[in-house]
């Protein structure tokens, strides 16, 4: 960290959270180019900010939606650079959280702060986030307030026009061998197979 990120001039020691977490435009730049060149592309589909909600551990919200404001410009200069042709967040707790915990993500909000770089034409067009019957949260748990209702993420982010990455639905394999006790298995269907269907049919 100390010799390629704050050494290099990509961020502060500040910008770096938990010795691991930064998105400082020019480290966010830095690590979009290192992307392109290790896949040897020109364009990237989708770029995602990894686990925002790490920053909410050290900062107040106001601080995290500032810096991500910046990254947000950053993604958005890249596209205009031809780099890049949409972004989003990738996230663990961020979207599932209730309102009150600390790593608490609004998606209207983050959809606004892509708004405030780039107005109503932003590229602001994608999440990803845990689903799984172990974690069904992002399907189940009303907490993202849209246009004054309240929904769970993936409608949120259908109502907002996002694309939607399901990540985990095996659990990082735990699924794949043992199913939680509330669940049946189909007539010849393994552990896995249920819990893929399970993510495919939200």
């Amino acid at each position: 960290v100390q010799a390629q990120t704050v050494g290099a001039g990509l961020a502060t020691a500040d910008e770096v959270m938990a010795c691991c977490h930064c998105v400082s435009p020019a480290f966010v730049r830095d690590q979009l180019a290192r992307s392109l060149d290790a896949l040897g592309l020109a364009t990237l589909d989708v770029c995602f900010i990894h686990n925002p909600e790490t920053q909410l551990q050290f900062l107040p919200p106001e601080v995290v939606h500032g810096r991500l404001r910046q990254a947000f410009a950053e993604l958005e200069a890249a596209v205009e650079r031809g780099q890049l042709r949409a972004y989003g967040v990738a996230t663990w707790s961020g979207l599932r959280a209730r309102p009150t915990e600390r790593d608490y993500l609004g998606l209207e909000h983050l959809v606004r702060l892509a708004e405030d770089v780039a107005g109503v034409r932003h590229h602001f067009r994608a999440v990803q986030l845990p689903l799984n019957l172990a974690m069904p949260e992002a399907a189940v748990r009303a907490n993202q307030p849209v246009r004054g209702a309240l929904v769970p993420a993936i409608e949120a982010a259908r109502r907002l026009g996002l694309v939607v990455l399901a990540s985990g639905p095996l659990l990082q394999g735990k699924l794949a061998q043992q199913l939680p006790a509330h669940v049946a298995l189909s007539p010849g269907w393994t552990p896995a197979e249920v819990a893929l269907q399970f993510a495919r049919s939200v």
